[in-house]
């Protein structure tokens, strides 16, 4: 079996565990019987996902730089790693769901990663100028327009508008 093959068969195994599907191989599956927690079940997960990632398998570096972001089967949230592992599937590929999820990195920042809303705006353009299938490009342009918004409302808040006079203090008004 060749290397690419190799990374297919953890990538698909390790979607199984991520997924809680039952077409795992049966020396894994009888490690993941009905006492087996969720956490034990994302670690496996991530292992096979780590596998395939560093076979060069854009899939599993997407899945990886995933769990790493939101925290599944690894020991603490890690948005450093997650970046990493992002860039290396949206440089390969796995274009318009790494640069959406690096955007969402970027955009709230967390451990190992400062905030930084300039470099979630690029991804988001870049997802957006990406090249996309035609089914999921309208799903994908209101999920980019959401997310850009948002992001543009906290580099550019809007100024408060209607103000109480009094004692030189601007409030808002409701």
């Amino acid at each position: 079996i060749n290397d690419a093959a190799t990374a297919q068969a953890h990538f698909l195994m390790g979607m199984d565990l991520f997924l809680g599907r039952n077409h795992t191989p049966n020396n894994v599956r009888r490690r993941h019987d009905k006492r087996t927690t969720t956490l034990q079940r994302l670690q496996d997960a991530v292992a096979c996902f780590q596998t395939a990632a560093h076979q060069h398998h854009v899939a599993a570096q997407y899945w990886l730089g995933h769990c790493y972001n939101g925290g599944y089967g690894v020991p603490q949230r890690d948005c450093l790693r997650a970046v990493t592992w992002l860039k290396r599937a949206a440089h390969q590929g796995h274009h318009v769901s790494a640069m959406v999820e690096l955007a969402s990195c970027y955009e709230s920042g967390g451990p190992g990663l400062t905030r930084d809303l300039p470099q979630a705006i690029y991804w988001l353009d870049k997802a957006r100028r990406a090249n996309v299938n035609v089914v999921d490009q309208k799903h994908q342009s209101m999920t980019l327009a959401y997310h850009r918004q948002r992001i543009r409302d906290k580099l550019y808040p809007k100024p408060n508008t209607k103000t109480k006079k009094g004692d030189g203090i601007v409030r808002k008004t409701k």
